[in-house]
């Protein structure tokens, strides 16, 4: 199966900058209260996931490009929203205090989920209300959810296993490809960013500036 060579070390400045403006980020979309107050709040930010998360991202946004249908292109809004849900939801930057106790907030659960669509508002240039209430209804939001917590990333099954270990290697083979060939490989993760992708070109107003 075809795999792309990503080489972490060449892209040491954009992870920093990545992880420094996430690090802003994340404490911000939870002092918004959407998970509750600072006293009762079930969750916290986890600085060692999300350095993992933003790795992990750099990983498969660099394979993408080489699988994307116009290459040469810059990585659009909601390509940088999709892949950065689909990370959040598998890295966890934001976890549970005590998983052993049962959750009293509704959205704690789903806190990666919601951090992702905060990131996507940021991303998209665009308030987080409207995200919400115009384009998510309960029904979307909670199927938005459900679609997240399902997520596990296949692609990158080495440098999971590395991070588990302690022992980020500085270069990984990341494998995408494309369903259409007749060579797919169930250990790719194209389809997940696909449907992601999709999810967010319906979110987006196409004012986002934000490039990658």
């Amino acid at each position: 199966m075809p795999s792309h060579r990503v080489r972490l070390s060449d892209l040491k400045k954009r992870r920093q900058d990545r992880f420094d403006l996430l690090c802003e980020v994340i404490p911000e979309f939870l002092s918004s209260g959407v998970l509750g107050s600072a006293e009762d709040r079930e969750v916290f930010f986890d600085d060692v996931a999300l350095h993992a998360a933003v790795d992990a991202y750099f990983l498969i946004s660099e394979a993408y490009k080489a699988e994307r249908l116009q290459p040469g292109h810059l990585t659009e809004p909601p390509k940088i929203a999709a892949i950065s849900a689909l990370v959040f939801a598998d890295f966890k930057p934001v976890r549970v205090k005590d998983p052993a106790k049962p959750l009293q907030h509704p959205h704690s659960i789903n806190a990666n989920a919601l951090l992702s669509l905060y990131w996507a508002a940021m991303v998209f240039d665009q308030k987080l209300s409207p995200l919400f209430q115009s384009n998510f209804g309960a029904d979307s939001l909670a199927r938005y959810c459900r679609i997240l917590r399902s997520i596990e990333l296949t692609s990158i099954a080495a440098f999971k296993a590395d991070i588990a270990r302690g022992e980020v290697q500085p270069a990984y083979d990341v494998l995408l490809d494309h369903d259409g060939t007749g060579h797919a490989s169930p250990l790719s993760d194209l389809p997940r960013i696909d449907t992601m992708i999709l999810i967010f070109e319906l979110m987006w107003d196409r004012h986002g500036l934000f490039e990658d």
